[in-house]
């Protein structure tokens, strides 16, 4: 049975000859590519201002009139409706993987304008955004944790350990970081996920504070795997977690005028927030975060810790996952600020 054409406007039965009917087929064909590419970008984390300035613009290239064109975004689901007075074509798209793909976002903007400017056609479109969806990641899982793990032991720096407590931080950063991407391919639920990467992380960071804490353990280790600040790396070792990108796309949400995906972004910020934070209670039940640095901060001084450890967290998801300048040196405002702070609250005789 063959498949009637259908119009978007009822222009033919007037007698305008100029009237551009389109094939049913052909039209849910374009539809799917539009949705396709905003399904891209959503689940490449690019913020809703920018989905929706892109899809405009493949919609332009795919020859599809502004004017009866309906796009909702929303977390899971992207919707384009297709209307005209006489005429109705709705189609949906779920986005289900959400992750950060920096390259993705990028490629489908370049895409978008070069399919303009070279008129493609419906196939090498296609084409395209099928390449996009294969492209692998520049780097690999164990580099990625490898420049994330040096990341955190970098801003364990900036919190005023020395150089053996900076490799300590960045083993457990490593680890940890690495088992966060393990996890989420066997099934493990994404916050699970970051909850047990976290606890893991601060528990290797733990562990390593006996090779200076113990004396029996200090004595037949070298006397460079000695620090003096061995309780740092536990501030530091789960700076991988940072929800960088999910706390700005919610700012630019929320500014944009696009309140629900905003708030829906937020919760997702926190609940990443919480189950990074509930390692602490893990490691020490019954005991507050402040007593996590024992020995070389006072009680007053650990609330102004607790802010600065937390501002360094925002600065570092600017830093680590932004590639512009101005969040870069954020981040490194962040760590300075609180290294200026350290010493002002550092006990005497403190570790």
């Amino acid at each position: 049975m063959e498949e009637k054409n259908m119009k978007t406007c009822d222009c033919a039965e007037k007698g305008i000859d100029n009237c551009k009917e389109i094939a049913e087929t052909e039209l849910r064909r374009k539809l799917d590519l539009l949705l396709r590419t905003g399904s891209i970008l959503m689940e490449s984390a690019a913020d809703t201002s920018r989905i929706m300035r892109t899809m405009k613009r493949a919609a332009a290239f795919l020859g599809l009139d502004e004017r009866y064109m309906h796009l909702y975004i929303n977390w899971n689901v992207l919707m384009v409706n297709y209307s005209d007075e006489a005429h109705s074509f709705s189609k949906f798209q779920r986005c289900e993987k959400h992750g950060i793909n920096l390259t993705s976002i990028s490629m489908v903007s370049k895409l978008t304008w070069t399919a303009i400017k070279d008129n493609y056609s419906l196939e090498q479109y296609e084409q395209a955004l099928n390449d996009i969806k294969a492209t692998p990641r520049s780097f690999t899982p164990w580099q990625v944790a490898i420049g994330g793990g040096f990341a955190c032991g970098g801003f364990c720096i900036q919190f005023g350990c020395d150089w053996p407590a900076f490799f300590f931080c960045s083993l457990a950063a490593i680890l940890g970081f690495r088992l966060r991407m393990f996890l989420p391919t066997k099934g493990c639920n994404n916050y699970v996920a970051i909850g047990i990467s976290a606890f893991v992380a601060t528990l290797i960071a733990w562990l390593t504070s006996f090779l200076s804490l113990n004396p029996s353990i200090a004595e037949a280790l070298p006397a460079f795997m000695h620090s003096d600040t061995p309780w740092h790396p536990l501030m530091a070792c789960a700076l991988f977690i940072v929800p960088g990108v999910p706390l700005i796309n919610f700012v630019s949400d929320m500014l944009d005028g696009y309140i629900e995906v905003g708030m829906v972004r937020a919760l997702n910020t926190l609940l990443m927030i919480f189950c990074d934070g509930v390692r602490y209670r893990l490691r020490h039940p019954g005991l507050p975060y402040r007593q996590l640095c024992e020995g070389s901060y006072d009680d007053s001084s650990s609330r102004i810790l607790g802010v600065c450890h937390r501002s360094c967290r925002i600065g570092h998801g600017l830093l680590y996952h932004l590639q512009h300048t101005s969040p870069s040196v954020a981040g490194c405002s962040c760590g300075r600020y609180h290294r200026r702070l350290l010493p002002q609250f550092r006990q005497p005789g403190s570790i």
